[in-house]
This record gives structure tokens, sequence and C-alpha cells, in this order.
């Protein structure tokens, strides 16, 4: 299913996948998206901050290349796990209240 509405942060914009129930698919794009309208660096390398908060997410995707992430708010979304930050060696701050997680899955390169 594809979108059909407008901008950014929780809205679907043209293009953008939803998923059965509408909510929208997290991807490489609209991070990049996201991040433009927010004022941020869009160079994945670059980018050592993500505010991907209430946008309904229920997966982490496209989030392979953001290795400079440092804080990451992730909260008020509909994650049920939190498997995808691996890659994310420099994470110093995460936020994931008010979400659905059942499970948080560690990499020993994260510290906590």
């Amino acid at each position: 299913m594809l979108a059909t509405s407008s901008p950014v942060g929780g809205h679907p914009a043209e293009g953008d996948e939803l998923d059965p129930d509408g909510a929208q698919l997290m991807s490489k794009r609209l991070v990049q998206r996201m991040c433009r309208a927010q004022g941020l660096p869009i160079s994945p390398e670059c980018c050592t901050q993500l505010y991907l908060n209430g946008c309904r997410f229920r997966a982490l995707h496209g989030l392979e290349e953001y290795v400079s992430v440092r804080v990451l708010h992730l909260e008020n979304n509909c994650l049920t796990e939190c498997n995808a930050l691996v890659h994310m060696t420099g994470l110093r701050a995460l936020y994931l209240q008010q979400n659905a997680l059942r499970m948080l899955t560690w990499s020993p390169g994260l510290e906590h």
C-alpha cells in the first residue's frame, strides 16, 4: 500500500509505504526526509541525532548507514522490538518510552 497524502513526522507523503493498518514503514528515504524537515544533516554518516518519535513506526528499517548516531528518539511509536541498532556503536541516549516493546536485543558492542 502506498500513501497519497503529505508531509513528514507521522504523516505519510506521496510514495511512502504503509503497513496493512495504515502505519508508515520506516525507510532510509523517509528518515532523510524527516531529517531535512528538522534541519538535521540528511547524510547518514553525518547525523548524530535522530528524532523518529511519534510516527507510529512498528519496526526499524533503513538505519544501517546511521553509524554516527549518539542520540536516538524513538518514543511514542508502536515498536514491539528494537533490534536494529547494532551498528550504532556510539549511541549514548536511546529514548523508547511509550512503545509496545516485548523485547530489547542489545549488542555487546553497545555500551549501556
